[in-house]
């Protein structure tokens, strides 16, 4: 089970390096964007990024997904080409029509989302955005399947260089405002979608499963809808913002929730790219449960521990990276928010089981109920606490996915996980967290280096509350002396196998 686990820790490592390098580049660009782009006009921003998101979350029509269980199916292994070839096709019909739309009805859609036609030659720069990012998850899922992360490394380098030069230059050179940043985006999807089809075209056979389509849209539709509502759930509340407040305040939040977002690029979704593949691989094996509950429990440690960094450190990053004081407020909503998608992040182990038993339209009711109250939470706590209100919604909301989530897959594939350690990770962090403002009136390096080394205290305090069973203390005393022994260093970073 051990190996096991170092597989999906080696890949998810490698995804996290991709996805850390693909999202950085908003953490490179930020005093670029904080210096030239006002408050509002970073609000505004935000919206078009959110319906990005949105339309690439609802019209991949679950069919991502559904190819993962397609291509672990050892009686269509030799019908892959056909499958691959079908889910394309599918897709690119559906990005023909994206374009087609946005071309056709922007000045409407400007109209109705900002009340004003000024933006609409963004929408169709926008469709292309998300034609490609469609197009190109065919590719990616494939990549993920075989487990060929260092592929996936090579090409997100590729495209982060690419669109951090082009963003540079179009923002800062052209002074052409956000719109410069979505050609960056454009030429960055452009770069992926070149080196992912040379991948894929090898493995199509040009023939049209429609028989196995129509199977695997029956599959992923509930997906489909778990993902709208998702997509409501972690960015639904820019349009209510904007509505009930400000562009400015929407801002604001929309910085504070990009940085608390660090924790889904650097842990939940590397996790959930390498984890979800091996899931499959390992659904009939003697300790598949076993081996789900301890990576929950394993899951959790890792999730938090970075939470804490991210939130400890949120006002000194913020208030250093962003060049106009405007902006500064967001550091406040980033300790809500980084521990709420790291509570989300669980539902995909916790999940599972609906998945397994083939239970997929009960994922889709939980979290389309989750969205339901998102909103409503949104339009009741909005008007008192404005982006507080925000953020409390998309943690109550996600505390809702986490708990209902895991007592409907019980009920289908009972798993027995470690509550009472996942406890003790929770007391230990909000003690951790708590205690950590103490340092805050110190000179700002000793209060970097103290907070640090507090944050250090994070394993050692499980240690004496007994969270470590006997084998995890055995397996963690080797490592420490394997990577201790200076002699040994570097060969043992060669015996590292990718």
């Amino acid at each position: 089970m051990f190996k096991d686990i170092r597989n999906v820790t080696k890949h998810s490592s490698i995804y996290l390096l991709g996805n850390f390098i693909s999202k950085i580049i908003g953490v490179i660009l930020l005093p670029l964007y904080t210096k030239l782009i006002l408050v509002e006009a970073y609000g505004i921003y935000a919206v078009f990024e959110v319906t990005i998101q949105f339309a690439v979350g609802i019209l991949h029509l679950g069919l991502p997904n559904a190819l993962f269980r397609w291509l672990s199916l050892e009686k269509y292994k030799k019908r892959w080409g056909g499958i691959l070839f079908t889910t394309f096709s599918a897709l690119l019909l559906v990005s023909l029509g994206v374009l087609f739309f946005a071309f056709s009805a922007q000045n409407v859609l400007s109209d109705f989302i900002f009340n004003n036609t000024v933006y609409a030659h963004f929408f169709p720069v926008v469709a292309i955005i998300i034609g490609l990012r469609l197009l190109n998850r065919i590719p990616l899922t494939l990549i993920r399947f075989e487990e060929k992360s260092l592929l996936f490394i090579t090409i997100t380098i590729a495209r982060f260089l690419l669109q951090l030069l082009s963003t540079i230059y179009f923002v800062a050179f052209m002074k052409l405002g956000i719109i410069g940043i979505f050609y960056g985006q454009l030429i960055g999807e452009i770069t992926a979608f070149i080196g992912l089809m040379g991948y894929l075209i090898k493995k199509f056979k040009f023939e049209f499963e429609f028989k196995i389509l129509k199977e695997m849209i029956s599959f992923g539709f509930p997906l489909t809808f778990s993902g709208f509502s998702s997509r409501i759930l972690n960015m639904g509340d820019r349009y209510i913002l904007g509505y009930l407040t400000n562009m400015s305040i929407v801002g604001v939040y929309s910085l504070g929730y990009k940085f608390a977002n660090l924790i889904d690029t650097l842990i939940v979704r590397s996790f959930r790219t390498a984890f979800i593949p091996l899931a499959w691989k390992k659904l009939k094996e003697e300790n598949a449960k076993r081996f789900y509950s301890k990576l929950l429990t394993y899951y959790t440690f890792i999730v938090f521990w970075i939470a804490l960094f991210i939130s400890v450190y949120a006002k000194g990053i913020i208030h250093t990276f962003a060049l106009r004081k405007s902006y500064w407020d967001a550091y406040k909503i980033v300790a809500i928010v980084v521990f709420a998608i790291g509570i989300k992040g669980s539902f995909s182990i916790l999940k599972m089981g609906l998945q397994f038993t083939k239970k997929t339209k009960y994922i889709a009711y939980i979290v389309l109920s989750a969205a339901i109250i998102n909103i409503a939470l949104n339009f009741v706590l909005i008007p008192y606490l404005q982006m507080y209100g925000a953020a409390l919604a998309t943690l109550i909301s996600f505390l809702f996915i986490a708990v209902v989530g895991y007592k409907t897959s019980h009920k289908f594939y009972p798993i027995q996980f470690e509550w009472y350690r996942l406890g003790k990770i929770g007391l230990v962090t909000f003690l951790i967290y708590s205690i950590s403002h103490i340092f805050n009136p110190l000179p700002t390096l000793w209060r970097i280096i103290t907070k640090f080394i507090f944050l250090g205290t994070y394993p050692v305090l499980l240690y004496f509350i007994s969270f470590y069973d006997s084998k995890e203390l055995y397996r963690i005393k080797g490592a420490i002396k394997k990577w201790t022994d200076i002699k040994k260093i570097i060969k043992n970073i060669k015996n590292i196998k990718f």
